[in-house]
């Protein structure tokens, strides 16, 4: 999925490929570069009780190790 340019558009994406299909996860693991983290996601998370977890920025085989988990 692509995500389209404007306000919110990570959250409008995100919520239309995962939270509305799947239901909104209660946690989201990802890598700690955060150019892609506008304040209307970060606010998504916080009313949505996600937990944020960040794996080490020289350890990306964490990110496979989660991609591939059930």
């Amino acid at each position: 999925m692509i995500v389209e340019p404007g306000p919110n558009s990570l959250v409008k994406a995100f919520h239309k490929a995962w939270g509305r299909p799947y239901g909104v996860p209660k946690t989201i693991y990802m890598d700690p570069d955060h150019r892609f983290m506008s304040s209307g996601f970060q606010q998504y998370l916080v009313h949505n009780n996600v937990e944020l977890l960040l794996c080490a920025s020289e350890s990306h085989w964490q990110l496979g190790r989660v991609e591939i988990a059930k």
